[in-house]
């Protein structure tokens, strides 16, 4: 994933098409399932998607998670 991916908080679906070489249909779909469970928002199909405080709680919370994973591993080698 590219550093301006993890940094900026609102993206076009079409550069997370290319960032992860996706056609639209599975980015739709992606896009859709993470609007549902509130994570991210949209006025319309379309436009910018910005995440929500939730998203942003949540990724928050998975890189903690991620870090205290490595910490555990560097660890336990």
């Amino acid at each position: 994933m590219s550093k301006a991916m993890r940094n900026n908080i609102i993206e076009k679906t079409e550069l997370i098409e290319k960032e992860f070489n996706l056609t639209a249909m599975p980015t739709h779909r992606r896009v859709t399932d993470l609007m549902k469970v509130g994570l991210i928002q949209r006025e319309k199909a379309g436009e910018k998607v910005k995440l929500t405080p939730l998203g942003i709680y949540f990724i928050k919370q998975i890189k903690e998670l991620r870090n205290e994973v490595v910490h555990n591993m560097s660890n336990l080698i």
